[in-house]
């Protein structure tokens, strides 16, 4: 695998120095975390595309919850300082949601 690539990047690591069931679980969490992004950024872009402006952060809650997710929790963010975040922190957020808001 291509180390400049995200995905793979930890497996290709854990592979050199681990062993295969940490390369295993390295996979595995950087396929959930694309797919997690993936999914924040369809989810934005579709919120952008309805007209909704506005979105409200929500994690996944308790002590399971990252630090950034910790902090961000119930912030409201417009969907393009969403996006940047999704972009720029898809690992420390991968199971979060935002949720539109939606005004009548």
């Amino acid at each position: 695998m291509n180390a400049r690539r995200k995905i793979g990047t930890r497996f290709v690591e854990a592979i050199a120095v681990g062993t295969v069931d940490e390369a295993v679980e390295a996979l595995d969490l950087a396929l959930h975390t694309e797919w997690s992004k993936a999914n924040q950024l369809h989810n934005l872009r579709r919120m952008r595309k309805a007209g909704i402006e506005f979105c409200k952060f929500s994690a996944p809650g308790g002590d399971a919850n990252l630090p950034l997710e910790s902090e961000l929790n119930g912030k409201r963010l417009s969907i393009d300082e969403a996006i940047d975040l999704v972009k720029s922190r898809a690992a420390d957020i991968r199971r979060s949601i935002f949720m539109g808001e939606v005004t009548f």
